[in-house]
């Protein structure tokens, strides 16, 4: 691969106004391989094999039950976690979509580690576009375009559920956002391993109508309607030490994207989560990830996708972001702090990335900023000195957040990916003659005959 690593691959996701763009540096199909990644004192172990004796693992590689073991010369070597994405470039909402990107998942095992139990993961997860197909009849009559939903992780304890909601009602209200109800989110415990099942929160869905906003300017009222429920449920926390509701996570609140995520293998995620195997869960697009944990304890809010983007790699200069990111929060008279010690780089840099996107700035644009490419004495800009300059000019205002990175993202408007500088974590990409992009960290995840294979 070239010097130059940074390459974006994006579809634009908003239905109607589907787009296609591959700057001059694709992505490439036969990339470097980056060395193997020292595993921590978890190791990685043989895919899972069956989930309980009622539920024989289908014999289709990939498939829900069965995440496809791989060629051994392949799997053997771990790069970290697993991740990619898939998108309509004409907007079509289909379950397919959201098939594939299973199967993609289920693909991506190897990347992955699990827990003594067997069954427990790292992590695994899907972010999509929210299938309103599926729970619009949860929107009590609300138009579509007005209403946003909620992905929450709850706390265990009864008490500590109904002190969580209320903060997330009170904060909501406090933007505009009026509730419409909660719904409980189905879901099969006995999938879970026992270490999983132990830690699991109470998982349910809010969602909230305004009756004025729509687009991006709802979405800005449900990011800090979120931002808003974590700062008050931190200061509930603080002084009720006995409470968890430091445990109250929110997932995802948005009118355009939504994330179904867990403690659990891939294979795991569609049998525990039952709207992901619903045939009305239609979508336009899909992001997958599985996560391989390298420098925090696995939890239920650490698994990946966060709320906009899903990491593969580690970023070595994280201490440093955060300090600077937490040096700003006191600048900025922050109540909830955009990073902290406590949370995994992929959380702390998808906080930050978020914050720049609604700030108004595109996904591209953000990511170019923290995690930008090694533009210094590159050859291809001497004709394109304003994009050095944009460098530069970020240079002075974020420090660049550094190390092997494959970074895939969407705020529900596009959906991309972007490589570090130094190509360290590699990507590979298919465009098919009907129209679906797809991206992955590895080659074979996504089944596509030859002869559909246009790019």
């Amino acid at each position: 691969m070239r010097s130059s690593q940074f390459a974006l691959l994006i579809a634009a996701a908003a239905p109607g106004s589907f787009g296609y763009v591959l700057n001059s540096r694709p992505l490439t199909s036969t990339g470097v391989r980056s060395a193997v990644q020292a595993a921590p004192a978890r190791v990685a172990v043989s895919p899972l094999a069956r989930i309980d004796d009622e539920r024989p693992p289908s014999s289709e590689p990939g498939a829900i039950g069965a995440p496809y073991p791989g060629d051994p010369g392949l799997v053997s070597e771990k790069d970290g976690c697993g991740v990619g994405f898939l998108a309509n470039l004409h907007g079509e909402r289909t379950h397919e979509i959201t098939q594939r990107a299973l199967r993609a998942l289920g693909c991506m095992e190897h990347r992955g580690a699990c827990g003594g139990d067997k069954v427990s993961g790292d992590g695994a997860g899907i972010m999509t576009a929210v299938p309103w197909e599926l729970l619009t009849d949860h929107l009590d009559g609300k138009p579509v375009e007005h209403a946003g939903v909620g992905m929450i992780f709850l706390p265990q304890e009864e008490e500590d559920i109904e002190v969580s909601k209320r903060i997330m009602v009170e904060s909501a209200a406090k933007h505009g956002l009026e509730l419409i109800g909660w719904r409980k989110v189905p879901t099969d415990m006995d999938s879970l391993g026992l270490m999983a099942r132990a830690a699991m929160p109470d998982i349910e869905q809010a969602f909230f109508y305004h009756p004025e906003l729509t687009g991006d300017a709802l979405e800005e009222k449900l990011y800090f309607a979120r931002r808003s429920a974590q700062a008050d449920a931190h200061q509930w926390a603080v002084k009720h030490p006995s409470s968890s509701v430091e445990n109250f996570y929110i997932c995802s609140l948005s009118s355009r994207s939504i994330v179904y995520k867990g403690m659990v293998q891939s294979s795991v995620l569609p049998l525990f989560y039952k709207d992901l195997v619903n045939e009305e869960y239609l979508t336009n697009w899909a992001i997958y990830h599985r996560r391989f944990s390298t420098n925090t304890v696995p939890k239920w809010p650490l698994a990946q996708p966060m709320r906009l983007l899903g990491h593969n790699g580690e970023i070595n200069t994280v201490i440093g972001n955060i300090n600077w990111q937490r040096a700003l929060d006191v600048q900025r008279n922050r109540r909830a702090p955009l990073c902290s010690i406590t949370r995994s780089d992929s959380s702390n840099l998808d906080g930050v990335f978020e914050w720049l996107v609604r700030s108004n700035h595109s996904c591209a644009h953000s990511l170019s900023a923290l995690v930008p490419e090694a533009y210094k004495g590159q050859p291809d800009y001497d004709s394109r000195p304003e994009i050095a300059d944009m460098y530069e000019y970020y240079a002075g205002l974020q420090e660049p957040w550094d190390g092997p990175a494959l970074i895939v993202f969407s705020d529900g408007k596009q959906v991309g990916a972007g490589l570090d500088r130094n190509g360290l974590r590699p990507a590979r990409y298919l465009l098919t003659k009907s129209g679906m992009v797809a991206m992955m960290s590895e080659t074979g995840v996504v089944d596509v005959p030859d002869s559909e294979i246009v790019a």
